[in-house]
């Protein structure tokens, strides 16, 4: 809401947050043994008729049976972890340290001959690693084969 109390070309605005929203937390992924959820449905839950006479007690068996189901799916669950670790060379981690410990020297000196070595560690460092993905994608491309599927 604008609030046109100022005499600018500028009006205040207020704004009003709802602090009482809860914010879901993203599910995580997980891998389920669906025979073993199976299991443990078939050893938790024990199927009797519907005994209940009232509101409450309807609410306590629905909450009873849903702890029941999320309790064996998590029994049954184990969370899913990538790990996405890029193979970098002994030579390029060497390069890296080395471009690490030169740009701390250049920050301290501020020496045109440090900014030098460090700008020539950057340029053989891009190089590499232009080159390594050149190489990847090359072997990528080789290993294809319309024999098995590969290409497509």
């Amino acid at each position: 809401m604008s609030l046109p109390k100022l005499s600018s070309d500028h009006n205040p605005i207020l704004l009003n947050f709802d602090t009482t929203t809860q914010f879901n937390f993203p599910t995580r992924n997980v891998s389920t043994n669906w025979e073993s959820f199976r299991n443990n449905l078939n050893s938790t839950i024990i199927f009797t008729p519907n005994t209940a006479n009232t509101g409450e007690h309807i609410e306590k068996q629905v909450a009873d049976f849903t702890d029941k189901i999320l309790n064996a799916h998590i029994a049954a669950s184990k969370p899913i972890t990538t790990q996405h670790r890029h193979y970098v060379s002994e030579e390029l981690r060497n390069l890296f340290i080395q471009r690490n410990r030169a740009r701390k020297v250049w920050q301290f000196t501020r020496s045109p001959h440090d900014k030098k070595l460090l700008n020539n560690l950057q340029n053989k460092i891009l190089l590499k690693v232009k080159s390594f993905i050149n190489k990847n994608w090359e072997n990528t491309l080789n290993s294809l084969d319309t024999e098995d599927g590969s290409l497509w």
